[in-house]
């Protein structure tokens, strides 16, 4: 049996959670009915990306905290989550997150709790890692983002904003001239970094968070449909709000479509602004009929049936004895096939480079993507695909 890792006995560890977390302000702030409507979902329970992320917080922490040594954690499982096993890159990512904080300058402050009850009805939160730095008078909120699906950016993250605020309060009367918060996601290759003004920060939480956060428990707390707040509302799939402006971003660009497109002019550029939100609407929705129909539901329209299967051998070894009984060569009856190249690089660590120059990275197809992509245009010579006449 694995051993396990302990979880922490600090804050984090028996804290209930906050009506209006920091970590869901993005959802209420800009839509502040959605408060009120989740409360109608259960809550999910935690999946794999989030225990992983649990895990590689309480390993990073420890290190942090109470200067362990990570390699003596591998292998070992998370307590409550026995199938979240802390691997080499778990390893190296904690300890590099836990360099990165040790190398700015000032009084660490780790898993702490911080309040902003000020501005947000009981609100409070776990922050991973504050730094103050009294000789410059600078304030600084280390957020470890583990997950590896969407790189997320500082600039403005309501998150850090909140705990920032709970820090400035948790440093007390200390001169704090300006504030930067990081985002730490190492696994996007994502170390970045963005710094707003002790006052600026105390405008923006006076005169938008506090009157926002009150409208959060108002009987009829205006509903505003986009991209930030949809992304994770359990109340998403049942949303009139969101389904009329997916229907009014779909069927304005296409009510005639019976037109030339030349005389049409269709504005699509807008369908795709909204690609990702309309797609995930319509994933929730999906999700939540099918929840309905699994748990005896009827739903008009749709029922449940059993999925396609791929063909499985019921005793491989049996099978195997039968080919070999018949003469198949070992060639004819298993397949090999050598690992690939990011494979390599995890198996191999430090010494990928002695084989990195067997690596080739052929072009990609074209793809859409926004104008604010960091990647280049493609130039594509459209004329040598025609014949000049």
């Amino acid at each position: 049996m694995l051993k396990c890792l302990i979880l922490l006995k600090r804050e984090r560890s028996n804290m209930k959670h906050a009506k209006l977390s920091a970590s869901g302000s993005a959802r209420w702030l800009a839509c502040p009915g959605s408060v009120k409507a989740a409360e109608e979902f259960k809550s999910s329970s935690s999946s794999p990306a989030a225990a992983e992320g649990t895990c590689a917080h309480e390993l990073a922490a420890m290190i942090l905290a109470d200067q362990v040594n990570p390699n003596e954690y591998l292998g070992l499982t998370l307590k409550d989550e026995p199938y979240v096993v802390v691997d080499k890159d778990m390893v190296r990512y904690a300890q590099e997150y836990a360099d990165y904080c040790e190398a700015i300058p000032g009084r660490h402050f780790v898993e702490r709790r911080v309040d902003f009850s000020d501005w947000v009805p009981e609100g409070f939160g776990t922050s991973d890692c504050i730094v103050y730095d009294e000789s410059t008078a600078t304030l600084h909120v280390i957020d470890l983002k583990y997950g590896k699906g969407i790189a997320v950016s500082p600039v403005e993250n309501t998150q850090g904003m909140l705990y920032a605020l709970g820090a400035y309060k948790l440093v007390g009367n200390k001169p704090i001239h300006k504030i930067i918060i990081h985002i730490y996601q190492p696994r996007m290759q994502n170390i970045s970094e963005w710094t707003i003004s002790a006052g600026e920060l105390l405008d923006w939480a006076d005169d938008y968070v506090k009157p926002r956060a009150e409208l959060c428990f108002t009987p009829d707390a205006p509903r505003e449909a986009g991209d930030k707040q949809c992304q994770w509302c359990p109340a998403k799939p049942t949303c009139q709000t969101l389904k009329t402006h997916v229907e009014a971003v779909i069927g304005a660009e296409f009510d005639d479509l019976d037109l030339p497109v030349i005389d049409k002019q269709l504005d699509l550029t807008k369908v795709m602004q909204n690609k990702k939100l309309i797609e995930s609407y319509l994933k929730a929705v999906e999700g939540f009929i099918f929840s309905q129909l699994e748990s005896g539901e009827s739903v008009s329209g749709y029922k449940l049936v059993t999925g396609r299967s791929v063909r499985a051998w019921a005793d491989a070894e049996e099978a195997e004895q039968v080919l070999r009984a018949k003469r198949y060569k070992v060639s004819e009856i298993f397949t090999q096939k050598l690992i690939s190249p990011t494979q390599a690089e995890k198996l191999l660590g430090n010494k990928y480079n002695t084989i990195e120059n067997l690596v080739i990275k052929p072009q990609g197809k074209p793809a859409l993507a926004v104008e604010s992509d960091k990647r280049p245009a493609l130039k594509l010579n459209c004329i040598d695909d025609f014949d000049i006449i």
